[in-house]
C-alpha cells in the first residue's frame, strides 16, 4: 500500500472533510469508520464535539492493520466481510499535499469506488492469481456472494433486506443527479448495499449503471469504467436473470466497449421484454441504434423513452443528438439550445452542441460549449486543451487550431490522460496520415473502446485507402467503407 512520503513532517488533518479527502471517501463513511472500526480521530479538549483532527501517519497505519484489530463486531453481526477483508487505502500524500481545500471532484470516484472494486476482484479473475486470496480459498469472495455454484434462473426472487433496499434507493437518487459527486455517492451507496446484502442483484445493477456513465462526468478512463460495469452487470444477471436493469447494464459495455453488437442488442431487447416501461433501457438502446446508423429505429426507442419519462433531462438531451444524426438538424439544435437555456448546469446539451458546432465548422460557438463542458465536469486538462485550441485558431484558423490541439494532446498522452485514438483523429484531420496510423495502431494495441468504431468515424475518411488502415479494419472483421 502506498503510504506517506518518508522523511517529511506531515501536517495534521484539521476536520472531518480533510480526513474524508485523505481516504477519498465522504464524511459519512469516515465518521462511521471511527464509530465502528476505531479510526484514530482525536478531539480538541474544551471545544465543541465536532472539532476533530487526525495524523496522516496514524491513518495510514490504521488502514494497513488487519480488520479484526480495528474493531470487534457484535457477535450477531451479519456484515458479510471476512476478518481479513481490507478497507480502501488512503491517498499517498506528502506534507505539501495535505488537503486543506474542497474535495477534488475529478479524482473523487477512484477511492470512493475502492471497496466496489474489491467486491468485483473475483469477477475480473484476480483471485486466481492473488496469493492472499488463493491461500484463503477465496473465502472472502464466497462470503460476498461473488462465486456461485448453482444457477439462479429458477430460484425464488430474492427480497433485499431493509438496509440494502434503503441504500439502493439512495444510490439511485444520487445516480439520477448525473454529476461527478452524484456518481461518487451512488457508487458508495450501491457498494454498501452489496455488503449489507450480497444477493441484492439491484445493487450490482446500480453499480454497473454508475460505472457505465461516470466516465462521461469525470476523468476515469473509459475502458476501466466499462470493464467494472460489465463485471457488476454479469453478477446482477447471475443473481436475477429476470431483472431488466441487469440486462440493460450489461448491454451498455457490450456495445460501447466490446463492440459486440448482436450480443448488446439481445441484452437491450431482453431488458425491454422484461420491462417494457424501462425508459433507461430504451434510451440506451436508441443511442446504440443511432450510432450504428439505424436512425428510424432509434427515433422509435427515444420517443418511447420520452413518453415513459417526459421530465427526464437525459432523455431530452440524447433525443437532440438522435434527431441530429437522423438528419433533423434544425429540430435537434432548437431542442438542445432550449435545454441549455433552461438547465445551464446540465452538461449533456453543452457536449452535444459542441460536437455539432465543430462538425458544422462553427468554431467560436464550439469553443464556448466545449469550455462549458470542461468547467461543468471539472476537467482542468480539458480546459487547457481548449485554451490551446483557441490560441491556435486565432493564429492560424482551423489548421492552427488542430496543430495546437495535437501538441497539447501529446502532452496529455505522455501522462496517459488521453486515448491514442483522440490523437489519431486530430492527425488525420491535419492530413498527417503516417502519424494518424501510428496512433490508431497504438489504440488497437491498447484495446481502447473508441477503436472499435473506426468505420463510423468520418474524421478518418482520408485513411481508408491506406493498407495499414485496411488491415486494422480487417482484424475487426468489418468491411472497409467506401
Amino acid at each position: 500500500m502506498a503510504g506517506i512520503d518518508e522523511g517529511k513532517t506531515v501536517a495534521r488533518l484539521e476536520s472531518w472533510k480533510e480526513i474524508a479527502v485523505f481516504f477519498d471517501r465522504d464524511e459519512k463513511t469516515v465518521r462511521r469508520w471511527e464509530k465502528e472500526l476505531r479510526l484514530p480521530v482525536h478531539r480538541l479538549p474544551g471545544v465543541s464535539k465536532g472539532r476533530v483532527y487526525a495524523f496522516p501517519q496514524e491513518l495510514t497505519e490504521w488502514a494497513e492493520r488487519p480488520r479484526e484489530s480495528k474493531a470487534q463486531l457484535p457477535a450477531d453481526s451479519t456484515v458479510p466481510l471476512g476478518e481479513d477483508a481490507p478497507l480502501p487505502n488512503p491517498v499517498s500524500i506528502s506534507a505539501a499535499q495535505v488537503p486543506s481545500q474542497a474535495f477534488e471532484g475529478h479524482r473523487a470516484f477512484y477511492f470512493a469506488a475502492a471497496l466496489g472494486l474489491l467486491l468485483l476482484l473475483a469477477l475480473f479473475g484476480f483471485a486466481r492469481t492473488s496469493p492472499g486470496l488463493r491461500d484463503r480459498g477465496f473465502s472472502m469472495a464466497q462470503r460476498l456472494g461473488l462465486i456461485s455454484k448453482t444457477a439462479t434462473a429458477h430460484a425464488p426472487k430474492h427480497v433485499p433486506n431493509p438496509e440494502a433496499e434503503r441504500l439502493y434507493l439512495e444510490g439511485r437518487y444520487y445516480w439520477n443527479e448525473r454529476t461527478a459527486a452524484g456518481f461518487n455517492h451512488a457508487i458508495d451507496d450501491f457498494t454498501q448495499a452489496i455488503v449489507a446484502d450480497p444477493q441484492c442483484a439491484k445493487a450490482y445493477a446500480g453499480l454497473a449503471d454508475s460505472y457505465n456513465l461516470i466516465r462521461e462526468y469525470t476523468s476515469m478512463p473509459e475502458d476501466d469504467a466499462l470493464r467494472r460495469a460489465e463485471a457488476a452487470a454479469r453478477k446482477a444477471v447471475e443473481l436475477d436473470p429476470n431483472l431488466s436493469e441487469a440486462h440493460r447494464a450489461l448491454a451498455f459495455p457490450l456495445f460501447w466497449r466490446k463492440r459486440d453488437v448482436p450480443a448488446a442488442e439481445r441484452e437491450f431487447e431482453r431488458a425491454i421484454a422484461l420491462n417494457p416501461n424501462d425508459g433507461t433501457a430504451r434510451l440506451w438502446y436508441a443511442n446504440a441504434l443511432t450510432f450504428d446508423g439505424e436512425h428510424e429505429k432509434a427515433l422509435v426507442q427515444i420517443n418511447r423513452a420520452q413518453e415513459l419519462d417526459p421530465s427526464s433531462s437525459s432523455v431530452r438531451a440524447d433525443k437532440g443528438r438522435v434527431l441530429y444524426d437522423a438528419g433533423k438538424k434544425d429540430e435537434a439544435i432548437a431542442l438542445l439550445r432550449q435545454m441549455k437555456k433552461n438547465e445551464p448546469a446540465f452538461v449533456s446539451p453543452h457536449r452535444y452542441l459542441a460536437q455539432i458546432y465543430f462538425e458544422a465548422g462553427q468554431y467560436p460557438e464550439y469553443f464556448l460549449e466545449a469550455e462549458e463542458v470542461a468547467r461543468l465536469v471539472n476537467r482542468p486538462d480539458d480546459e487547457k486543451l481548449i485554451a490551446a485550441e483557441k490560441a491556435g485558431f486565432n493564429r492560424g484558423g482551423l489548421n492552427g487550431m488542430l496543430q495546437s490541439r495535437l501538441e497539447e494532446q501529446k502532452k496529455l498522452y505522455q501522462k496517459d490522460k488521453i486515448p491514442a485514438y483522440a490523437l489519431a483523429e486530430t492527425a488525420a484531420l491535419l492530413g498527417k496520415k503516417v502519424e494518424a496510423l501510428a496512433y490508431l495502431k497504438a489504440s488497437h494495441q491498447r484495446h481502447e473502446s473508441e477503436f472499435a468504431f473506426i468505420e463510423r468515424d468520418g474524421t478518418l475518411g482520408n485513411l481508408r485507402d491506406e493498407p495499414a488502415y485496411r488491415q486494422m479494419v480487417a482484424e475487426l472483421g468489418l468491411p472497409v467503407m467506401q
